[in-house]
């Protein structure tokens, strides 16, 4: 298994290159964070010493969970691995990044954009499928009530999901049922407050309305 010491060692002064950049436990944070959570992952192998891999990923600030157990985005190294002890591994890194990892991650800073990317894409991108529980998240932060009436009531919504978005659902459906935004709004910040706490981002933390404060 690649020690999370040699990752750091070799790839962290990578995020020097860029001011919006930080890195902490295998992933470059992009910055600043308001709802959406972005960075370049590096997962390491766990069969074998050496090898990682290179992955982006997004995740939501206020799915109330501690863990960053976010939906990753294509992965985007090559071949079976790379070797974080090769001669020039950290340049070839920063190539990848640079080509295939920052340019989405710049244009996701926001829940709309995020929308916008999630429907451009061919095919569903893994974690955000239509009837996922970062799906519904999405809808109810940006007041989307048409899709969220579809996922509480529909045959594919959260009643087939995990225990924890079956949980999330049935506290949101009664704000849901009744458009009380104001009601959705303070839920979704007591979440976000709380995941950024336990993730100790607080320091790139920008708190700002959700778009399910704005009346449409």
């Amino acid at each position: 298994m690649t020690r999370e010491s040699d990752i750091k060692k070799v790839l962290a002064p990578l995020a020097r290159r860029r001011a919006d950049l930080f890195y902490k436990r295998r992933r470059f944070f992009l910055t600043p964070i308001r709802h959406v959570i972005r960075a370049v992952v590096i997962r390491p192998s766990y069969w074998g010493p050496g090898p990682f891999y290179v992955h982006w990923g997004v995740a939501l600030t206020f799915e109330p969970t501690a863990p960053l157990g976010w939906p990753l985005l294509p992965e985007v190294s090559r071949g079976a691995g790379w070797d974080v002890s090769a001669p020039g591994i950290a340049e070839r890194v920063w190539d990848l990044m640079e080509a295939e990892a920052l340019p989405p991650l710049d244009r996701i800073g926001s829940l709309d954009e995020l929308d916008r990317f999630l429907e451009g894409r061919p095919q569903p991108t893994y974690g955000w499928q239509r009837y996922s529980g970062a799906s519904f998240l999405l809808a109810v932060a940006r007041g989307n009530f048409g899709f969220c009436d579809e996922y509480l009531d529909g045959p594919f919504g959260y009643r087939t999901g995990y225990a924890a978005e079956k949980q999330r659902a049935e506290t949101l459906a009664p704000l849901i049922s009744a458009r009380d935004r104001a009601g959705i709004a303070r839920l979704l910040h007591e979440w976000e407050a709380f995941r950024i706490k336990a993730l100790k981002l607080e320091k790139y933390w920008e708190p700002t309305p959700f778009p399910v404060e704005s009346e449409v």
